[in-house]
Protein backbone atom coordinates (compact mmCIF):
# COMPACT_ATOMS: atom_id res chain seq x y z
CA UNK A 1 0.00 0.00 0.00
CA UNK A 2 2.86 2.39 0.85
CA UNK A 3 4.47 1.65 -2.50
CA UNK A 4 1.22 2.52 -4.31
CA UNK A 5 0.95 5.83 -2.41
CA UNK A 6 4.54 6.68 -3.30
CA UNK A 7 3.93 5.93 -6.97
CA UNK A 8 0.82 8.13 -6.99
CA UNK A 9 2.70 10.95 -5.25
CA UNK A 10 5.58 10.78 -7.73
CA UNK A 11 3.18 10.76 -10.69
CA UNK A 12 1.34 13.77 -9.28
CA UNK A 13 4.62 15.67 -8.89
CA UNK A 14 5.69 14.80 -12.43
CA UNK A 15 2.41 16.17 -13.78
CA UNK A 16 2.27 19.26 -11.54
CA UNK A 17 5.85 20.55 -11.88
CA UNK A 18 5.68 21.51 -15.59
CA UNK A 19 2.29 23.16 -15.04
CA UNK A 20 3.70 25.28 -12.21
CA UNK A 21 6.69 26.28 -14.33
CA UNK A 22 4.39 27.46 -17.12
CA UNK A 23 2.18 29.38 -14.69
CA UNK A 24 5.14 31.18 -13.15
CA UNK A 25 6.45 32.45 -16.50
CA UNK A 26 5.30 36.00 -17.23
CA UNK A 27 3.15 36.30 -20.31
CA UNK A 28 4.31 39.22 -22.44
CA UNK A 29 1.34 41.06 -23.92
CA UNK A 30 1.91 44.57 -25.24
CA UNK A 31 -1.84 45.16 -25.13
CA UNK A 32 -1.86 44.94 -21.33
CA UNK A 33 -0.39 47.95 -19.52
CA UNK A 34 -0.92 47.29 -15.83
CA UNK A 35 1.31 50.18 -14.74
CA UNK A 36 -0.61 52.57 -17.02
CA UNK A 37 -3.93 51.24 -15.74
CA UNK A 38 -2.86 51.76 -12.14
CA UNK A 39 -1.60 55.27 -12.93
CA UNK A 40 -4.89 56.30 -14.56
CA UNK A 41 -6.86 54.63 -11.75
CA UNK A 42 -4.96 56.67 -9.20
CA UNK A 43 -5.61 59.86 -11.18
CA UNK A 44 -9.32 59.01 -11.31
CA UNK A 45 -9.37 58.41 -7.57
CA UNK A 46 -7.67 61.75 -6.89
CA UNK A 47 -10.13 63.53 -9.23
CA UNK A 48 -13.10 61.83 -7.59
CA UNK A 49 -12.00 62.88 -4.11
CA UNK A 50 -11.97 66.55 -5.15
CA UNK A 51 -15.41 66.35 -6.81
CA UNK A 52 -17.49 64.34 -4.34
CA UNK A 53 -20.64 65.85 -2.87
CA UNK A 54 -22.32 65.22 0.42
CA UNK A 55 -25.87 63.93 0.18
CA UNK A 56 -27.28 67.27 1.31
CA UNK A 57 -25.19 69.15 -1.30
CA UNK A 58 -26.33 66.73 -3.99
CA UNK A 59 -30.00 67.22 -3.11
CA UNK A 60 -29.58 71.00 -2.99
CA UNK A 61 -27.74 71.14 -6.31
CA UNK A 62 -30.18 68.74 -7.99
CA UNK A 63 -32.97 71.26 -7.34
CA UNK A 64 -31.11 74.15 -9.00
CA UNK A 65 -32.51 75.26 -12.38
CA UNK A 66 -30.70 73.74 -15.35
CA UNK A 67 -29.30 70.82 -13.38
CA UNK A 68 -29.42 67.42 -15.06
CA UNK A 69 -28.99 64.34 -12.88
CA UNK A 70 -27.89 61.20 -14.68
CA UNK A 71 -28.90 58.09 -12.75
CA UNK A 72 -26.28 55.46 -13.55
CA UNK A 73 -27.70 52.79 -11.28
CA UNK A 74 -28.63 49.60 -13.08
CA UNK A 75 -32.17 48.38 -12.77
CA UNK A 76 -31.55 44.65 -12.59
CA UNK A 77 -35.24 43.79 -12.76
CA UNK A 78 -35.59 45.79 -16.02
CA UNK A 79 -32.48 44.32 -17.65
CA UNK A 80 -34.11 41.14 -19.04
CA UNK A 81 -37.02 43.20 -20.40
CA UNK A 82 -34.74 45.67 -22.14
CA UNK A 83 -32.61 42.90 -23.55
CA UNK A 84 -35.52 40.87 -24.91
CA UNK A 85 -36.93 43.99 -26.60
CA UNK A 86 -33.74 44.44 -28.65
Amino acid sequence: MRCWNAIVAVCALVVMLPAQAQASEAVANPGIDVAGYLRVSRQALDHRETHRLSESDFIRMSREPGTVVLDARRLISAFPTLRSAA
